[in-house]
């Protein structure tokens, strides 16, 4: 379905999934292989489930009964075939209670820490889930965002993270793979066209999924997401000029030549006739 250029509250999650205009998740699959953006992802995993769960409970708990159904039957049993074919039929999500009772963890240790429960405080401010559409000047193009949360108070743009590592290190490599800093550019220039006003911050809650859930809020230097908003441009471009010529090209047909990057060497220790039993012994037990 074609939408307006313009802010949505309340657009369900899967009629905007469903609906046209380019995400920047299919701009970041584009950029690996433009023939990546003509299909549609893979069926969620189960840590993008995971992800979606805490989405639902830290942000819309409200929501949680319309979209999900606790049950721990044993995945195989007659009784768990029921209630997921119920559940598909309503539309729900099936989830453990495991799963479910760290997501309301996830929920608490997000809410305490000072910074990340100031930026998601329920409140008149706070818009969750906001989606919003906008034509892409340069190409032609109607692109489109769905926004986790937007505080109204301070023009800024939250987003929730699930993540294995909060730490600075280990989530600016979360920024690199998933690219984080071109949702963020893609975001901003977004809501400016579509909501009339530039968020002034953004900011991603990162939150790690296991005890004793760490959590961080992150925000990327302006000169990472400036680079990062040349690179979406480029991407939209090409992106248009594949629609253009009917063509999205794959990675090449040439052969390609690696360079893998530095590796520790070995450290190949020399065996001993000596240390054999020794060792039979540790590998038996």
């Amino acid at each position: 379905m074609a939408m307006q250029p313009g802010c949505y509250s309340g657009y369900p999650e899967a009629e905007y999934h469903a609906s046209e205009g380019l995400s920047v998740s299919r701009l970041k699959r584009h950029r690996k292989a433009a023939l990546l953006s003509t299909v549609e992802q893979d069926e969620e995993t189960r840590d993008q489930k995971l992800g979606t769960l805490i989405h639902c409970v830290a942000l819309e708990p409200d929501s949680f009964a319309k979209r999900f159904v606790i049950n721990d039957d044993n995945r195989n049993s007659n009784a768990f075939k029921a209630v997921k074919a119920k559940a598909d039929a309503d539309g729900k999500e099936v989830v453990k209670q495991q799963d479910y009772d760290n997501a309301r963890r996830i929920r608490d240790a997000i809410m305490a820490h000072p910074e990340a429960g100031r930026i998601l405080a329920p409140g008149p401010s706070l818009l969750v889930e906001q989606s919003f559409y906008w034509v892409d000047p340069a190409t032609g193009i109607l692109c489109r965002g769905r926004a986790d949360a937007i505080r109204l108070d301070w023009r800024a743009i939250g987003d929730l993270k699930s993540t294995e590592d909060a730490s600075a290190e280990g989530f600016a490599r979360s920024c690199t793979k998933y690219l984080y800093d071109w949702q963020q550019a893609y975001y901003q220039e977004g809501i400016e066209a579509s909501c009339g006003w530039m968020p002034e911050a953004f900011f991603f809650i990162a939150v790690e999924k296991k005890p004793p859930f760490l959590v961080k809020p992150w925000v990327i230097h302006p000169d990472d997401v400036d680079r990062a908003y040349d690179e979406v441009c480029e991407a939209r471009a090409h992106y248009r000029r594949c629609l253009d010529a009917g063509h999205f090209p794959g990675l090449g047909n040439d052969v390609g030549t690696l360079r893998i990057g530095f590796r520790t060497p070995a450290n190949y220790i020399e065996p001993s006739p000596e240390a054999a039993p020794e060792t039979v012994r540790l590998i038996a037990a």
